[in-house]
């Protein structure tokens, strides 16, 4: 998967649900390839998961408040394991299912939320 990469530069993974849990399952593999990520309703890779070191990596959480597909804690468990690592983590939680939320309301923190890593 390495190889497919960029060699240089900054990359940023976006994943919605499944495409959330693949960029987690990368950055278990390879966390010094990414510069951050945004992750839309994930879920735990397993409920005692341990990522490696990722020491400053930010990532983005976006859980919904009715998602369907999730359990409540799913995004609390995934954001703790991540600090763990040492990542920082922002994590928000809307109003929204596991679908895209009203007001685009996803698009507009996950907007905000690379403004702020950019001026880091």
């Amino acid at each position: 998967m390495d190889a497919h990469l960029p060699a240089s530069g900054e990359v940023i993974m976006v994943g919605y649900s499944s495409g959330a849990i693949f960029a987690e399952a990368l950055l278990s593999v390879l966390p010094k390839r990414f510069t951050g990520a945004i992750l839309m309703r994930p879920e735990p890779l397993s409920p005692n998961f341990r990522f490696p070191g990722m020491p400053e990596i930010p990532i983005l959480i976006v859980a919904g408040t009715h998602d369907e597909r999730r359990r409540h804690d799913d995004a609390v468990v995934l954001n703790e394991q991540l600090v763990s690592a040492g990542a920082v983590v922002s994590l928000h939680v809307i109003d929204a299912g596991h679908g895209w939320a009203r007001h685009n309301a996803d698009l507009t923190l996950a907007r905000s939320w690379l403004a702020t890593i950019a001026n880091i």
